[in-house]
């Protein structure tokens, strides 16, 4: 009775910090495919088409930028 006591109680303990040490590590979690962007690159704004930037015409609050 006592070593099947201990016996669980190890198996149960052993289960349990497996548990705790997978899930603080972030086992079973994909890493990422793709290197995400920089602030930098991400910020990039499409100019194709119509929309143009007009950086020395033109006046208002940030006139003559």
């Amino acid at each position: 009775m006592i070593k099947g006591l201990m016996f669980w109680g190890t198996l149960l303990t052993a289960g349990f910090g497996y548990t705790y040490h997978a899930a603080s590590s972030g086992a079973g979690i994909p890493q990422p495919k793709v290197k995400p962007p920089s602030i930098r690159e991400g910020s990039v704004k499409n100019t194709s088409g119509r929309m143009r930037t007009r950086y020395f015409v033109g006046g208002g609050l940030h006139g003559g930028k």
